[in-house]
């Protein structure tokens, strides 16, 4: 017969498993279990959203208009976006927090109240801004609930949210550490990478480039390096899985959405640190286009170049030998910006030449740290061994409920 001991045992394996980002692998019947209370906050943060989504697309053009009054105007408008991005997540974790503090036996019901309350409060917000009469909103928020409350089911029946939430964590991590992840990268950067901000195509292509045209070429690389990530993630948890268990131990073959989960697991690290380091390295080598590289040779790279041409003038009075100087006042060698944020004393180039070195470390980084040696040692084993770490958990999880004997599955 299983004992009290024994269901929190199987709770606390259940609970470990969700908060190291691993919920597929949690029983059918848990994941029914107080279904919608665990709904219940995330059909709050997906109306959230769609009330913050509303309000973005009607109030565009006036927010786009708002922010060209001062520079105090625009870092809060960007500031707009993070917090718009957060919020859900808040509202998610408070609404989580405040039913978690009531009895057992009310919960179910303040669910439902706060469900019926962020129906009504996204119909009241949403009224007048996409649709115009009361019969339209109505069917608006009608569909938009039912449409939303399919999305918090499936997403508190397989425990989805705790991914987002262990990748929270994660990122803090990375962050903590950040110093000692650049001292160990920025290095190899700097002998790899360092030729590209010398090059003068390098400057001449940037000076080329529109902002969209770079930031699509960003998307580019970063669609190239997640394809590397998934593709090796794959190989590696695949091995790493063969390899892990010895003869005779137990091995449960792991199902399609936990395969998912596990590469998930990979990627949703490798993408925090490749980013980190986009991050840092743009800063890094920002400084270092400063001290490297005067204006003056700046202006000769850009406008030795027919597309840099054009965006340079010349000024008579600096002729040299009857012929003409170019000089920096063209629209790459100004005041550059970076999310339409005027950037002081950085010519527009300069921040178009660090956005691409920028983004081609983040995709070497990616490569090396799957393949070379040192690197794959420093930053992607430990992530297969969190992943092995999981995978054990999992099979002694399994094991443990298949056999009836949850008592020993304790994280």
């Amino acid at each position: 017969m299983t004992t009290t001991r024994d269901r929190d045992s199987e709770r606390a394996a259940e609970q470990w498993l969700r908060n190291n980002g691993f919920p597929t692998s949690v029983s059918p019947a848990v994941r029914r279990r107080r279904l919608a209370v665990r709904t219940a906050p995330v059909f709050v943060g997906l109306s959230a959203l769609a009330v913050e989504v509303a309000l973005l697309v009607t109030g565009w053009t006036f927010f786009d208009s708002w922010r060209n009054g001062n520079a105090l105007r625009h870092a809060v408008y960007l500031l707009m976006f993070p917090i718009g991005v957060l919020a859900p997540i808040l509202l998610m974790w408070l609404v989580g927090r405040v039913l978690a503090a009531l009895p057992r036996g009310t919960r179910p019901a303040a669910a439902a109240a706060l469900s019926g309350g962020a129906v009504i409060g996204a119909g009241c917000l949403i009224h007048g801004e996409i649709t115009h009469t009361a019969a339209t909103t109505a069917a608006v928020t009608v569909i938009g609930a039912l449409v939303t409350g399919a999305v918090a089911v499936a997403v508190a029946y397989w425990g989805a949210g705790t991914i987002p939430r262990w990748a929270a964590g994660q990122a803090l991590r990375q962050l903590a550490s950040v110093w000692a992840f650049v001292g160990k990268m920025i290095p190899m950067l700097v002998l790899t990478i360092l030729f590209f901000l010398c090059a003068p195509e390098a400057w001449q292509l940037a000076a080329s480039m529109s902002r969209v045209r770079l930031w699509e070429s960003v998307l580019v690389l970063a669609g190239a390096g997640g394809v590397f990530m998934v593709v090796s993630a794959i190989d590696n948890v695949g091995k790493a899985r063969r390899t892990a268990h010895a003869p005779g131990e137990r091995f449960i073959p792991l199902k399609t959405l936990e395969k998912v989960n596990a590469v998930g697991l990979v990627v949703i690290v490798q993408f925090i640190q490749a980013f980190l380091l986009a991050v840092m390295t743009f800063l890094f080598f920002t400084i270092l286009a400063c001290v490297l590289v005067p204006h003056e040779v700046m202006i000769t790279w850009v406008c030795n170049d027919a597309h840099g041409a054009a965006a340079c003038t010349t000024d008579p009075q600096l002729a040299v030998g009857g012929a003409s100087r170019a000089t920096g006042t063209g629209p790459w060698l100004a005041q550059g910006s970076l999310f339409r944020l005027p950037i002081p004393f950085l010519p527009q180039v300069l921040i178009q030449v660090c956005i691409l070195i920028a983004a081609i470390a983040a995709v070497a980084f990616v490569g090396s740290s799957v393949v070379e040696s040192q690197h794959h040692q420093d930053f992607y084993e430990p992530i297969l061994r969190h992943v092995d770490k999981v995978m054990e958990h999992r099979d002694r999880y399994l094991g443990d409920t298949a056999r009836g004997d949850p008592g020993s599955s304790s994280a």
